[in-house]
């Protein structure tokens, strides 16, 4: 079975600077290392002020059990406090290539 990308797309909410929201992402950062077949995390900002957080996990149930748990047990961090829940747009794709420098 080939890995999952998981690409969420989302904005913060007004007012909110990228510096207070990447400190507050330490403790997803933490939570994400933990989770049954995480691979890579990468945060991303798009230059109309939107994110993008693309993780790599070793299946698809691995992603969606982690997806499930979120909410759970992070839902009311200051991290997610931060991100207009109207703005978020989650999606799995199925990796095909993966190239590296050498």
């Amino acid at each position: 079975m080939n890995k999952v990308m998981e690409i969420v797309s989302f904005k913060l909410i007004a007012g909110t600077s990228d510096e207070a929201f990447l400190e507050a992402n330490e403790k997803l950062n933490l939570w994400v290392q933990q989770q049954p077949g995480f691979e890579t995390r990468r945060l991303l900002k798009q230059h109309d002020d939107s994110w993008m957080d693309v993780i790599q996990w070793t299946t698809l149930e691995e992603a969606q059990a982690a997806g499930e748990k979120i909410m759970q047990e992070l839902g009311d961090s200051p991290c997610m406090a931060m991100i207009n829940p109207e703005s978020v747009v989650m999606n799995h794709h199925e990796l095909k290539i993966q190239l590296a420098a050498n």
